[in-house]
């Protein structure tokens, strides 16, 4: 059975360049929150990216997401 799960992710600048940013995400699932931070340097789609593989590597069961 699969669990429904919603990742959502944001940076601190949504600015194309190459910059210092902090980027985030928040993993919901049935009642349960995670969340995570980490400092990064890169584009804003790097950050996002980022972001999505930190969220993901949390991840030990199948999920829908």
């Amino acid at each position: 059975m699969l669990i429904d799960t919603n990742i959502y992710v944001e940076t601190s600048s949504t600015a194309p360049k190459s910059m210092k940013r902090h980027c985030g995400y928040v993993i919901e699932c049935k009642q349960k929150t995670v969340e995570g931070i980490e400092e990064f340097e890169g584009t804003f789609n790097q950050a996002i990216l980022q972001a999505l593989v930190l969220a993901l590597r949390r991840f030990t069961k199948p999920a829908r997401l």
